[in-house]
């Protein structure tokens, strides 16, 4: 953002990261920090922004599709499409899923693959969504956990459990709704041309909405304080 901001490709107007040309939203970012974006900005020398102290390592939120796609360009990168993200959770396993909501009953199936990256394991040591415990829940303008937090360690006395998918990728369930490259198709229903598919659940998601089929459709413009992003490359 300073690189785009002090070659004037992008201007911040009340808060706004906004393009130079096409007024394009890309990010909500406050100049006293938002107690949520992570990210502060000082005019000085010509302006640049910096992760508020103790949030170097979460990730970036407040950034709408437009923001999150071009900066994967500038470094030869793109979002993942919903195919790609759902794969890279879910893994190739053969074995039919079972996910139980509640404690009546019999579990539900979900079809190939686990609901969860690591399993068909539901405790709030595995990954941050509402009513986790995680010890940045009840951290007043946090929410959200650094990158990689639930990895198996033990950290400031809370015990994780590693969330890693098959592919071992981690935070693909929880902490940020992560965009993904393609417009929102409901599965019964017809194409949603301004929506953008979201995946994973955030820190103040329930669980259900956490699991690797879980998607949903989010206007490109928009910014959340639990909706990020993640790029990919070709090979």
């Amino acid at each position: 953002l300073t690189e785009l901001l002090q070659s004037r490709w992008i201007r911040l107007i009340d808060g706004q990261a906004r393009s130079s040309v096409g007024d394009t939203l890309f990010a909500s970012i406050y100049p006293d920090g938002d107690e949520h974006s992570g990210i502060e900005f000082a005019a000085a020398g010509g302006g640049f922004f910096t992760p508020r102290p103790g949030r170097e390592n979460h990730p970036v939120v407040e950034v709408t599709w437009h923001g999150a796609r071009r900066f994967a360009a500038r470094y030869g990168r793109r979002l993942p499409t919903e195919a790609e993200w759902e794969k890279a959770a879910r893994g190739t396993s053969g074995e039919l899923g079972y996910f139980r909501f509640d404690n009546a009953g019999e579990p539900d199936s979900v079809g190939i693959g686990f609901p969860f990256p690591w399993g068909s394991e539901l405790h709030p040591s595995y990954f941050n969504y509402l009513g986790s415990g995680d010890p940045f829940e009840t951290t007043v303008g946090v929410g959200t956990a650094p990158s990689g937090f639930f990895d198996g360690a033990v950290r400031g006395g809370f015990t994780t459990r590693s969330n890693a998918s098959p592919y071992g990728i981690l935070d693909l369930a929880g902490n940020v709704s992560e965009w993904c490259l393609d417009t929102f198709v409901a599965y019964h229903g017809g194409a949603s041309p301004n929506l953008k598919v979201v995946r994973g659940g955030g820190w103040r998601s329930q669980p259900h909405w956490c699991q690797t089929f879980w998607r949903a459709g989010l206007p490109p413009g928009l910014t959340d304080n639990q909706v990020g992003f993640r790029t990919a490359a070709s090979q």
